[in-house]
């Protein structure tokens, strides 16, 4: 900390950028939206009234401009390693001639969104048919039982089931008629007083 200067008169009030930089890498770990000096303290390697001072009256022009370095740098993790940012602003990879400029690394979230929109199309979409499918099912059920319906109402109606109807008597009579002279052609036949000849 020796090239550091920490003279009062060089302290300046600590940027946004800087303060999310503190919260987002040393949060409480019991209080919400709180500020853990001791690993900021470990992290600078200076005493927790040193961080609280910065926090509250302001810091070194250092500490604004290592936090804003630390905050757009590269990851130092097995995730991000072989990559780094060139001289030609560029974003190198660990494969060969692929180095990625600004737009070219939006254009992935661009299309990352456009299948999650994609997708949710598709979702609604069937949906959709699903619905479409219930309801053509459902009308062609109301369609069968209007038939059965009517089938029933005419079955109701029917001579063959109506014990009451003048058919079903006449029918009676009828059958009675027919049946009389069959007995009589049957008595006269076997009548004593026939003759023979």
């Amino acid at each position: 900390m020796k090239n550091r200067s920490n003279n009062k008169m060089d302290f300046k009030e600590m940027t946004t950028d800087t303060r999310f930089f503190f919260l987002s890498n040393f949060p409480h770990p019991e209080l919400c939206g709180k500020l853990d000096r001791d690993k900021a303290a470990q992290y600078f390697d200076v005493t927790t009234r040193t961080i609280y001072n910065w926090w509250r009256y302001g810091c070194p022009q250092w500490v604004n401009k290592h936090c804003d370095l630390a905050r757009r740098a590269i990851p130092k993790n097995k995730t991000w390693r072989g990559f780094y940012f060139g001289s030609d602003n560029k974003l190198h990879t660990p494969y060969d001639n692929l180095q990625l400029e600004a737009h070219e690394v939006l254009s992935v979230f661009q299309i990352r969104q456009f299948h999650q929109l994609a997708e949710q199309e598709n979702k609604q979409l069937r949906q959709r048919l699903g619905k479409l499918r219930d309801n053509d099912e459902l009308q062609a059920i109301r369609e069968e039982l209007d038939m059965i319906s009517s089938t029933i109402t005419k079955l109701k109606d029917s001579p063959i089931l109506a014990h009451s109807t003048g058919f079903s008597k006449s029918v009676s009579r009828q059958s009675q008629y027919e049946t009389a002279p069959d007995n009589n052609h049957q008595l006269t036949n076997n009548s004593p007083n026939k003759s023979v000849k």
